[in-house]
């Protein structure tokens, strides 16, 4: 694992998660993230990213390549 601070805002959260800014100020803001506030912005704890990640599966982005190793989507031409 690379190194990371110990708390992150949404954008680098969504990063980390491979997934929108707005995906996690949803979750956030329906409780599956857990947080805290700093004036406007949303603050997350290592700890509670990594556990919202495991529990709805989500790889981090260190973890697993968006792509196969050979750069393609895995899908396979007709014919």
């Amino acid at each position: 694992m690379k190194n990371y601070p110990d708390i992150f805002s949404t954008a680098e959260a969504a990063k980390i998660c491979r997934c929108s800014q707005q995906t996690i100020i949803r979750e956030f803001d329906r409780g599956n993230i857990k947080g805290y506030m700093v004036g406007t912005f949303r603050r997350i704890p290592l700890e509670n990213l990594l556990k919202y990640m495991n529990e709805t599966g989500r790889p981090p982005e260190w973890q697993k390549p968006l792509l196969p190793k050979n750069g393609k989507n895995g899908k396979h031409k007709k014919g």
